[in-house]
């Protein structure tokens, strides 16, 4: 059921990649990639917006938008100068501009996060994505097989094309009778620069996996060679580099057999294109022959006329017109020529420093990619910058084309997505995967029938499979025994232990005594988990020797998780420094983030009849232990309850928490100072805490604990500084500060923001 489940995911990404890659014509003069962008943008937005924002955060993200915004903002100033200076404004040839450099920049680059987030979350890796591509193309290549072959089908989809773009190059005889075989949203140069990308993907993913990817070769050449001269240019770029880099790493007879098969089929396709239409052939042949034979019209005729490298005058040679001079959206009918050349139109557009800038800004990117990136994908974006290169002689590269999403695609995951896969998969070379070691869960239950299966389903499908799970019902009036028996009844690794009410710390300390496990866990009932949870605990525990590990929670945002793992060690008395600092700036002292070993856990008992057990319980454990790894994975799901201990109505038993952090003061009394002072202010803490409490959630009718408040408050205004200079979060010092000023008037605002939410 998962791998069918898996290959839907799969499907839908790969009609998401082909409608991304060709753009194929849906609604009329509406252009696909635009309602695939507003697809996706509301798809991040409401359901992976935390993902989008860590991704933006990054540093090398950043300075990708930053690169083009220098480029669009030069575009910018280069039309104001020549409205200022020469009164010249062609508002139709700016939009066109904008909107074709804006394709590159939003569309595309929105839509390949949302194909990187999309697969993360489903477990699809970098290479399936090029995969999915290579696929996508040979969709593509079945629509121009298909067309060439049967005549109708191919004038059904040039009529379709036309009707649906307006492009009156479909209506083109010479055109039609060589070329527009296929189904995309153009398919000229753009396309063919974007083919012969495609084309060379099977090449590239052939020298790290599977060779028998190769077999797709030829379907893929047939889209270039079917469309486009430009295409087949850079498809042999791509092939000399491969050809280059096989060389290099000794692979060259490794692939001999499957190069010469390919290359056997690569030349059926062009006998049989040759002999159902030797117009398409003839026209390749006599183009490339027209740049050794002057006397051959084709391409060199018309790529190196006069006008077509026909250059501005005086400082617009420099700043640019602010216009491009091509035949789509140029200002051919005013200056009566006009030019196909990349370079030329971007010198018009935005002169040689708006060429100098676009040149740099993809140059660097490709440098960043192969400096950032490992070395078995520099020859890639070597092939990605010699293309881009050669390429903007015949056309602008700066727009959108299937060639512009590949090499975005490549340039974000070297960039970002490479970076986050490395460091989030574990080294299972270095980690000796013992699963005869036992983890005992302890789960303390009370009146969470709501939440028990949930919470169940995720502790029974660890992927560490070697658990002891104790259910500790702890006097519960609901149906939550009812449910741990039916359970252990399915799964033999659980225990269910049933007591009068207690409490939870007795519940733990009953499954603390009868564990039997080499490791020890905790779940609360009303929680869950992530599958991989304790199977990663206890990988950190092993690949660093480490005799506790921990990973984060989530709360509210349950889809959340950090954009870089970064797993922390801390060793000797800086776990205690660690453990106190973590707490002031969270106020975490939850012990189910933690797995532990058997040895620092035997002797310790959380405090029983009390709440904030978990504080003076975690600091002896953790005073036991040696080393301690820490990750800033999201793994436990803590589910936020309105009936929850720390958010209902003040009560007298809150004040444990002040006999909580008293019991850190005493522990602490043979430690080093900076333990002793950071376990002070954790006393401080305490009473801003329980401030705090009061405020928010309110007291009950009948209790009075006017004098108590009224100590609490001078408490904090005593030690203001203590806490002012702590490392608690600077919200938090913002809320201590209204307090010191005005307890009464600060309890009301926050009252009054309630109700306004309410």
């Amino acid at each position: 059921m998962l791998t069918k489940r898996n290959n839907y995911k799969k499907f839908f990404l790969l009609i998401y990649m082909f409608l991304i890659i060709y753009a194929p014509p849906i609604l009329k003069n509406v252009n696909t990639i635009l309602i695939v962008f507003a697809f996706t943008f509301l798809v991040l937005l409401l359901k992976y917006r935390s993902e989008v924002v860590n991704i933006l955060k990054n540093s090398n993200v950043k300075k990708i938008l930053l690169l083009f915004f220098l480029y669009f903002s030069w575009y910018a100033i280069s039309v104001l100068l020549n409205f200022i200076f020469f009164q010249e404004l062609y508002i139709k040839n700016i939009f066109i501009n904008l909107y074709s450099m804006g394709l590159v920049l939003f569309p595309c680059f929105t839509c390949v996060i949302f194909v990187f987030v999309y697969s993360n979350k489903n477990k699809i890796s970098f290479n399936e994505i090029i995969k999915i591509i290579i696929y996508a193309g040979l969709i593509q290549s079945f629509i121009c097989i298909l067309s060439f072959l049967f005549p109708p089908v191919k004038s059904f989809l040039i009529e379709l094309l036309y009707n649906l773009t307006n492009d009156k190059v479909f209506l083109n005889e010479y055109h039609i009778a060589r070329r527009f075989y296929g189904y995309s949203n153009g398919l000229v140069d753009a396309y063919g620069f974007g083919s012969g990308i495609i084309a060379c993907l099977p090449l590239f993913y052939s020298m790290s996996n599977s060779k028998k990817i190769l077999i797709t070769l030829p379907f893929l050449l047939t889209i270039v060679i079917l469309n486009s001269r430009t295409g087949i240019i850079i498809f042999a770029i791509g092939l000399f580099i491969f050809f280059i880099s096989l060389f290099k790493k000794n692979k060259t007879k490794e692939f001999l057999p499957v190069i010469s098969y390919s290359i056997l089929l690569s030349i059926v396709v062009v006998i049989i294109v040759y002999i159902f239409n030797p117009t398409t052939i003839n026209w390749i042949v006599t183009d490339f022959l027209s740049f050794f034979n002057a006397r051959k019209f084709g391409t060199a005729d018309i790529l190196f006329s006069e006008d077509f490298w026909r250059l501005p005058d005086g400082i617009r040679l420099l700043i640019g017109a602010g216009y491009s001079i091509s035949s789509v959206g140029g200002v051919s009918n005013i200056l009566g020529f006009t030019s196909d050349v990349g370079y030329i139109n971007e010198i018009w557009k935005t002169g040689i420093i708006g060429l100098g800038i676009l040149l740099f800004v993809l140059m660097y990117l490709i440098y960043l990619s192969i400096k950032n990136g490992n070395s078995k994908n520099s020859h890639i974006f070597i092939f990605f910058l010699i293309a881009i290169l050669v390429g903007n002689i015949k056309l602008n590269i700066f727009v959108y084309n299937p060639g512009t999403v590949v090499i975005i695609l490549y340039i974000l995951y070297e960039l970002y997505f490479s970076k986050e896969n490395n460091k989030t998969i574990v080294n299972l070379k270095k980690i000796k995967k013992n699963m005869n070691n036992k983890i005992s869960i302890i789960v303390p239950i009370y009146n969470a029938d709501k939440y028990l299966k949930k919470c169940l389903d995720s502790i029974i499908n660890q992927t560490y499979k070697n658990l002891e799970i104790i259910l500790i019902d702890d006097g519960s009036v609901d149906n939550s025994l009812k449910i741990c028996k039916d359970y252990a009844k399915k799964d033999k690794r659980i225990i269910v232990f049933s007591q009068k009410n207690k409490g939870q710390a007795c519940a733990r300390n009953y499954g603390l005594n009868i564990a039997t496990g080499d490791y020890i866990g905790f779940v609360d009932s009303d929680d869950w988990i992530d599958l991989d949870m304790f199977e990663y605990l206890y990988n950190l525990i092993v690949k660093y020797g480490a005799d506790c590990s921990y990973i984060k929670i989530r709360k509210k945002k349950y889809d959340i998780q950090a954009k870089k793992i970064i797993e922390s060690i801390y060793k000797d008395e800086d776990i205690l420094i660690e453990y106190l600092k973590f707490g002031m700036k969270t106020g975490e002292y939850a012990v189910y983030t933690y797995l532990y070993k058997r040895e620092i856990i035997e002797n310790v008992r959380f405090p029983e009849g009390r709440i904030n057990e978990d504080i003076p319980f975690l600091y002896c454990v953790l005073e036991n232990a040696k080393i301690l790894v820490k990750s800033n994975k999201h793994c436990y799901n803590y589910r936020l309850s309105e009936n929850s201990t720390t958010r209902s109505y003040f009560k007298k038993k809150d004040f444990d928490l002040i006999e909580a952090s008293n019991d850190l003061i005493n522990y602490s009394k043979n430690k080093s100072k900076k333990i002793q002072k950071l376990a002070k202010i954790k006393r401080y803490r305490s009473d801003f805490s329980l401030l705090a409490k009061i405020a928010y959630y309110g007291l009950q009718k009948d209790d009075d604990f006017s004098e108590e408040i009224r100590l609490l408050k001078k408490n904090i205004r005593k030690n203001y500084f203590s806490l002012l200079f702590s490392n608690m979060k600077f919200t938090r010092k913002l809320q201590l500060t209204a307090f010191v000023i005005n307890y009464k008037f600060s309890t009301k605002a926050i009252n009054f923001i309630k109700k306004g939410k309410i």
